[in-house]
């Protein structure tokens, strides 16, 4: 195996490097030999000086740069111990974000349950509480699954309704049920027709579901003659077996009175926030007082 050039070149200096070595070597004992005693103690003096000189400030920059090294430590030191006391608090304050979080939750769910249960003493029909588990994949507002089903004696067409700030008004009806889940269809889906009566004047009319992804609902066959309809309240006449009379329903924001004709029509808006709608009232029969 051949010697590498780099090895080469190293042993090429080698030589020279010792010969220097030599020369400097033997320059400094002539000038010691040719040198009388008093010169010789003046070098050994001076090199000593020299010696205790560079020696003296080196211990200095020596002592000066421990000095400086300990500040160092002891800055790295405290921002360490700093970054560390910040990260605590920061996962502290992560925790007590995460409790007041599920404190106001629990006492949103509380204020809706005693609500609820306040509503239920004083509500003359069997009632179940149900939690909303998916909803319509073409209309978000037409119909939704309930997570209570025939074993909870849930049955078919038993009204549907939710509790808001100041009502507990309609939502829908069940129209399928299975063991463990329930299907609402809403008052919003087309095919929806809830017989009504606006206010303290009992008239009625035929509140009708949207063919079209609105939260207004259709009122007709209303009377001609009535007046003032507007903004007034709105609930179930009773007609039918599907509804009990005087449910709430929604209040009247628009009217299409026409200028002659024997009815006319009115839009109403629901209690009922669909969009954040997640827990019903299902209605069963009344309860027997006696």
């Amino acid at each position: 195996m051949l010697p590498s050039k780099k090895n080469q070149n190293k042993n090429n200096k080698d030589p020279f490097r010792f010969v220097v070595i030599i020369l400097l070597g033997g320059a400094l004992a002539l000038t010691v030999l040719f040198l009388d005693v008093s010169d010789y103690s003046r070098v050994v003096a001076f090199s000593e000086s020299l010696y205790q000189t560079v020696f003296n400030k080196a211990h200095k920059q020596i002592q000066l740069l421990s000095v400086h090294a300990e500040e160092l430590y002891k800055i790295y030191y405290q921002g360490k111990k700093q970054q560390a006391d910040i990260n605590e608090l920061r996962q502290e304050t992560l925790s007590l974000k995460l409790q007041l979080r599920e404190i106001r939750f629990a006492r949103e769910e509380n204020l809706k349950l005693r609500k609820l249960l306040k509503i239920k003493e004083g509500f003359r029909h069997k009632t179940t509480f149900a939690n909303i588990i998916s909803h319509d994949s073409q209309n978000h507002f037409f119909s939704f699954i309930v997570d209570k089903g025939s074993h909870a004696k849930i049955r078919l067409h038993q009204p549907v309704l939710a509790s808001t700030s100041e009502h507990l008004a309609l939502v829908g009806f069940v129209v399928s049920v299975a063991d463990e889940f329930s299907e609402v269809r809403t008052i919003l889906d087309h095919r929806s027709h809830v017989s009504i009566m606006i206010g303290s004047e009992e008239s009625l009319g035929i509140m009708l579901g949207q063919s079209r992804s609105s939260v207004l609902l259709n009122i007709d066959f209303i009377n001609i003659v009535l007046d003032d309809l507007l903004y007034k309240e709105v609930f179930t006449s009773g007609l039918g077996e599907k509804y009990p009379r005087g449910l709430s329903v929604g209040r009247i924001v628009e009217i299409d009175k026409p200028s002659f004709g024997v009815f006319q029509k009115a839009s109403l808006a629901s209690f009922i926030d669909f969009f954040t709608l997640k827990e019903v009232l299902i209605i069963g029969p009344e309860e027997d007082k006696s």
